[in-house]
């Protein structure tokens, strides 16, 4: 507000989280998150909107259901993710994302632990222009995932994480992701660490359809490869950290 006629908008986010652990060895957790977002677009200063409003619901709902031996944890977590946008030219659109994963950490060793996991993603909707009568076409899809996670102390001043994501899309087809990083503990307070990722995102409902400001449904994949060092020094009550990244 204040910074344009027509420009204020408004951000509202509830959660809630319930657990219940009848045994020392299994647990259950819902979380619901809900959002409401509303604002306008004043568009440029030389011709300014005037009424271009947007309304948005979204509400994210996931039952974690977790199992501990000594040695062995289990973990099933299903989703749904449901979202509604109204603009002020009768655009409409409801997008759902919904699927879950199963995960099964090993403690392998006091100091290496493993995780392994599927993922299930699947990702629809509707488009209308309720001013026209006009349903669009929305191409949905299917995400299929197994990633492994190692987290090893080979030595009390060596941390070393790695992990490898083998994702498949129906409609973007398969990419390779990976991490990687190490941290070492040096003499006198002194540690080093270096990371590397690379990441994914692909497009959603919102991007390829929603008129706010344009659509773009021939909108393709992101990649990204990130890499960071850095070094550390504790003297005292003092920490002193240095990050360079890319």
């Amino acid at each position: 507000d204040g910074h344009r006629e027509g420009a204020g908008g408004t951000n509202v986010v509830g959660h809630l989280a319930l657990g219940w652990s009848p045994s020392r060895r299994f647990r259950l957790v819902l979380r619901d998150r809900v959002a409401h977002l509303s604002g306008e677009d004043p568009g440029p200063v030389t011709h300014p909107n005037h009424g271009h409003w947007y309304d948005v619901w979204r509400n994210t709902v996931s039952l974690r259901a977790t199992y501990r031996l000594h040695w062995l944890e289990l973990a099933i977590t299903p989703f749904l993710n449901v979202g509604v946008h109204r603009l002020y030219d009768g655009f409409h659109s409801t997008d759902f994302v919904s699927g879950g994963s199963l995960e099964s950490t090993f403690r392998l060793h006091d100091r290496v632990r493993l995780l392994a996991g599927f993922q299930l993603i699947g990702v629809a909707g509707e488009v209308e222009d309720r001013s026209g009568g006009e349903q669009l076409e929305v191409r949905g899809n299917t995400s299929l995932a197994l990633y492994q996670h190692l987290d090893a102390r080979p030595w009390p001043w060596l941390r070393i994480i790695a992990g490898v994501r083998e994702l498949w899309n129906s409609e973007y087809g398969f990419a390779l992701l990976y991490k990687g990083g190490l941290r070492v503990l040096l003499p006198r307070g002194f540690s080093l660490r270096a990371r590397v990722a690379r990441n994914y995102r692909q497009p959603t409902i919102r991007e390829l359809y929603l008129p706010f400001p344009t659509a773009n449904p021939d909108l393709r994949p992101e990649y990204s490869l990130n890499i960071d060092l850095g070094c550390s020094a504790t003297i005292g009550p003092v920490e002193i950290s240095v990050s360079g990244y890319r």
